[in-house]
């Protein structure tokens, strides 16, 4: 697939943006399928829908969601088109959003132990605390 971008120039001036990069070429091969892509993207968001509507989410991402409620046992499973339980059965206890892929929360696992789940782009997952981050977000 080729992606054609000859007017870039011309949108992002349009945008008031402009365009660092001087291009080689009028095209990018991108190896599978653009639109297969997009499509299975949009059906995975389409199926967190009714979760979003039931006013349960509170954090989502592409393919994901952080609920506050536990989900039904016929929502969750292995099977394609159920949800997959990524904390095995534990709890978020303390939860800090910053925004999309920004944020870090402490996890209870059904044993009753703890551990921190921390998601930023340019930092190693898993690397920060939940007061490290909490405390350079204070006002």
């Amino acid at each position: 697939m080729a992606l054609v971008y000859s007017n870039m120039g011309t949108l992002a001036k349009n945008l008031g943006m402009s365009v660092d990069q001087e291009l080689k070429s009028p095209t990018i091969n991108i190896p599978g399928n653009l639109a297969i892509a997009a499509a299975i993207t949009a059906k995975g968001q389409m199926n967190l829908v009714p979760y979003k509507m039931r006013g349960i989410v509170v954090y989502s991402d592409t393919d994901s969601i952080l609920s506050k409620e536990p989900l039904k046992d016929y929502e969750v499973g292995e099977a394609l088109g159920k949800m997959k339980d990524e904390l095995n059965g534990g709890r978020v206890k303390k939860l800090l959003c910053l925004g999309i892929k920004k944020y870090v929360a402490v996890i209870q696992k059904p044993d009753g132990s703890e551990y921190t789940k921390s998601v930023f782009a340019g930092v190693p997952r898993n690397s920060l605390t939940f007061e490290q981050v909490r405390s350079k977000n204070r006002s």
